[in-house]
């Protein structure tokens, strides 16, 4: 079975001369490679977009820590009516 799949690989090489089987198998690693680097690229991207996101966000939480904190131990700085 593997002999049929992979005869017409084997015809293709041995028609070729050196030069283009380096090449062949230079193209054949290196779309892997490619493909793996788009792929950290994308990831890469993906994390500094959410770390940008949590660096907007502290000052929001920092606020609100604050007026949670005044609330919780009584001096809050807006007074109820």
């Amino acid at each position: 079975m593997l002999n049929a799949i992979a005869a017409p690989a084997e015809a293709f090489m041995s028609r070729c001369r050196l030069p283009r089987k380096f090449l062949v198998i230079s193209i054949a690693f290196l779309i892997p490679i490619g493909m793996l680097l788009v792929l950290f690229w994308q990831e890469i991207g993906a994390q500094v977009e959410t770390a940008t996101l949590e660096n907007d966000g502290v000052p929001i939480i920092s606020a609100l820590s604050k007026h949670l904190g005044n609330q919780l131990s009584g001096s809050a700085s807006v007074e109820p009516e």
